[in-house]
């Protein structure tokens, strides 16, 4: 496969972790 589109999928997955983090705090 694609190395770089692997490690944007580590990139989104961490972003969603991190908003859904940010999101929870926040509520």
């Amino acid at each position: 496969g694609d190395p770089t589109k692997f490690k944007k999928d580590q990139d989104f997955v961490k972003d969603r972790r991190r908003l859904k983090h940010e999101y929870d705090e926040f509520k």
